[in-house]
């Protein structure tokens, strides 16, 4: 009788909640298609109460108590709608949406850089955003590639045209000198390894791989890019370069969607290698001179064009993708798995990866949900020695010469004859790990915290062989190397923050949070030359053995804090702080503190604005500081183990150290609009940006009066980047069976440095051509200033 009166009062406590609250529900569509509209976001204006839309478009908001609402619409891409909503308890409110595609987005959730979720009507940087829709109808098999050309202000410079090589990506030009000047990386809230790193040990001319590209595209969400000091404060010190941040694609309600994609096609280098002839100059005096390594005229024919030309090919390429992707209106989830196998255009070159993503979000109860994720790769990549080397297959063909052709090297190739640089192996192996944790959290109101725990992992081996008897340069009787590197990064973020209205029209965003990151770099090296007898080829075999180990742990950490007030959601102004210790700072420096300013007008909420024609207009500013730390070994004042005089072990100094050393800081500027026309059917973006990067990195001659013909890191120079970014989007047409987007872009970038702090023009590069002077673009090119060619001075 006791378990019949507790069900009793259960089932009518239970109906009695039930009468206090509504629902609400309903579908989104495209309004151009009338299709739903997947992963769609629904939220109750002014509230963090909402849902996401199922693989039919379908959503419902659950306990919602009674009274009317503001209830908006959201899809990346897509303009939003916001319609009222009445709910009566104990009732369902239905209400639909249909969203139409937008070239400009003023209404659109970005988190990169504002510590917390905002429109973008509220921020005043610039976000480069990439969606879904670019990376679907877009024929990229790279992160990079994805960015390329989507992006303004962004470059990415390719640095080879072999399999399995990345290209450098650049923000704004080049801010540092002596520096890393690579952007962050972050995928799914968790920083991963993007270094270019060039193994001085197993080198093979200049090509570098890239974890950026271990990403499949076909698993990305979306892309926000942001680009400069003015906008990456909350990031602190590393963050100069800017900061692009990856989300890939989560769970959604409803069956399974299984996708499968083969990929097969070529790759090919057209074959215009120019073979390279000696020319004779004359300078304004009449003095000549020899001009070795130049690039003939297109239209000379020497003996060497057809031996570069013989060493390309088109490679085949191949891939294959799947993926399956569904869940409960509690968990969802997302699997895949890619594997591509890329043949070089030039010889000895091969890229195999094989990749895996599994991403799991659940939601417990209205308060809180989580986000795991992990992704995994295995590659292997073989590449040719080429660049700035003199095993190259390719610089030993342009520079073959009839003049240096000999019996046993008919083709004057001048270093490495092409038959024996053919042999030379080059294997890169990798396995690499990023995974993460998100705990969201909503405890109360509209107060809500977050945090993020990941973890970035990438084992690496480098092999290098020269085969025994093939007659290279320095290993006649051969030699292997082989090089692994472990890199470890832990990434944790925690943030809060609090939405509140002040009065009917202003509101107040704080943000606060801390973040910390622990990054480990291990190296070891062996190599053995000089074999004894031929089809050897492990390290212990050579009669000549080395061995070199090389570790460091980097870890920097903040506190950042931020508050937004908004008017009338038309004008918003945001001031911030980040404080940064990294253990690269030298122990007299102390603590780095980066501030930030930000002013947003959306002029067209003004009631005499013309929005029949142009509908949308934001102005915006933004004023920050961000930082790049230098080496965590460059404060230290270290000294190299040598041999002494009979042998006996002795030590010579090695770099000097400076206490004081601190991050080279950047002071950026940048002010811009961005206007949309025909209901957003066109949008413009436009920035102009300035900023100076002080406290520059160079190495600075110690006074020989203290004992130290070395030079010293110091913080002394200074860096200008100033121009501007224009991007034009437009939707011509959108029906439910065509669709044409058409996209413009301009970046203009001056780069300069302003001042090296009293030293000497820095060489850079091969023969002295590249040089840092103040005045002149980071790394300019210098060569003699001729009047003419000597006649009859070209040789083959």
């Amino acid at each position: 009788m006791r378990k019949l009166i507790i069900s009793l009062v259960i089932v009518l406590v239970s109906f009695s909640f039930a009468q206090q609250f509504g629902e609400i529900r309903g579908t989104v569509y495209d309004r151009e298609t009338n299709t739903p509209l997947p992963a769609a976001s629904v939220v109750i204006v002014g509230t963090q109460i909402g849902s996401a839309t199922d693989i039919n478009g379908n959503y419902i908001i659950k306990n919602v108590k009674p009274g009317t609402y503001k209830v908006q619409a959201r899809f990346v891409g897509y303009g939003s709608q916001t319609k009222d909503v009445t709910v009566r308890p104990g009732e369902t409110s239905t209400v639909d949406f249909y969203l139409s595609p937008t070239a400009l987005q003023l209404d659109e959730i970005v988190v990169t850089g504002t510590g917390t979720a905002l429109e973008k009507r509220s921020v005043g940087n610039t976000v480069g955003t990439v969606t879904i829709k670019d990376i679907e109808i877009a024929p990229v098999r790279s992160v990079t590639e994805v960015l390329q050309g989507r992006v303004s202000g962004l470059v990415a410079l390719p640095s080879s045209g072999q399999a399995g090589s990345a290209a450098a990506i650049r923000l704004r030009g080049l801010i540092s000198v002596s520096q890393d000047n690579q952007p962050l990386i972050y995928v799914d809230g968790v920083r991963i390894d993007n270094a270019n790193i060039d193994y001085g040990s197993v080198w093979t001319g200049g090509q570098h791989p890239s974890r950026l590209n271990d990403i499949i595209p076909a698993d990305i969400e979306r892309i926000e890019v942001i680009k400069g000091a003015a906008a990456t404060t909350l990031y602190g010190t590393q963050a100069a370069n800017g900061v692009i941040q990856i989300f890939t694609k989560k769970g959604i309600t409803g069956q399974p969607t299984i996708n499968f994609m083969i990929e097969r096609g070529g790759v090919t280098i057209p074959k215009k290698l120019y073979p390279t002839g000696y020319l004779i100059g004359i300078f304004p005096t009449g003095e000549s001179i020899t001009l070795g390594a130049r690039r003939t005229p297109d239209s000379v024919k020497v003996a060497s064009e057809g031996l570069a030309n013989s060493l390309l090919s088109t490679g085949p390429y191949e891939a294959y993708f799947a993926s399956i992707r569904g869940g409960t209106p509690n968990v969802g989830y997302y699997v895949s798995g890619r594997y591509e196998n890329e043949v070089g255009s030039i010889t000895s070159n091969y890229f195999k990866r094989i990749s895996f993503r599994g991403n799991l979000n659940a939601v417990g109860g209205e308060n809180w949900d989580i986000l795991a994720t992990a992704g995994y790769t295995y590659s292997k990549l073989k590449r040719p020695n080429n660049d700035n080397n003199i095993y190259g297959v390719v610089p030993n063909a342009l520079l073959a010469r009839k003049n240096l052709a000999t019996p046993t090297n008919p083709n004057g190739e001048p270093f490495t004859p092409l038959s024996i640089a053919r042999e030379l192996n080059n294997l890169q192996t990798t396995h690499a790990f990023t995974g993460g944790v998100t705990f969201n959290h909503r405890p109360f109101g509209t107060f809500r915290h977050k945090l993020t725990i990941g973890f970035d992992v990438t084992a690496e081996e480098n092999e290098q062989l020269f085969p025994y008897g093939l007659g290279f340069i320095y290993y006649p009787y051969g030699m292997k190397g082989n090089q692994r590197r472990t890199f470890y990064s832990l990434t944790l973020d925690y943030s809060l923050a609090w939405h509140v209205a002040l009065t009917d029209k202003i509101t107040s965003s704080l943000t606060a949070g801390l973040q910390g990151f622990a990054d480990s770099d291990y190296r070891v090296f062996g190599q053995g030359r000089d074999f004894p007898a031929p089809g050897l080829s492990v390290i212990s075999a050579g009669a000549v053995r080395t061995a070199d180990e090389y570790r460091y742990r980097v870890i920097n950490g903040g506190l950042f804090a931020q508050e937004q007030i908004g008017i009338a959601n038309m004008f918003f102004v945001t001031g911030a702080l980040r404080l940064d210790g990294n253990s690269g700072f030298g122990p007299d420096y102390g603590l780095a503190l980066y501030p930030k300013a930000q002013a947003s007008f959306i002029a067209s909420e003004l009631g005499f604005w013309p929005k029949n024609i142009w509908n949308s207009m934001k102005l915006r500013m933004a004023w920050g500081q961000a930082g790049l730390a230098p080496g965590v070994f460059d404060k230290e004042r270290t000294w190299d183990a040598v041999a002494g005089l009979d042998g006996v072990p002795a030590v010579t100094p090695g770099n000097i150290g400076n206490k004081k050393l601190k991050p080279e800081r950047s002071d950026e500027l940048e002010v811009g609009f961005d206007a949309g026309f025909f209901n957003d059917r066109i949008g413009i973006e436009f920035t102009y940006y300035r900023q100076v990067t002080k406290d520059a990195l160079l190495m600075k001659r110690y006074p020989p009066s203290e004992g130290w013909l070395n030079l010293q890191l110091t913080n002394v120079g200074e860096v200008r980047n100033k121009g501007i970014e224009l991007t034009i989007r437009s939707i011509p047409i959108s029906t439910s069976t065509v669709a044409l987007d058409v996209n413009f872009m301009l970046s203009t970038n001056d780069n300069k440095v302003t001042s090296l702090g009293g030293t000497a023009p820095l060489p850079y590069g091969l023969g002295g051509i590249g040089e840092v002077r103040e005045g002149y673009p980071i790394n300019s090119f210098w060569g003699y200033k001729l009047i003419g060619i000597k006649p009859g001075s070209l040789t083959n």
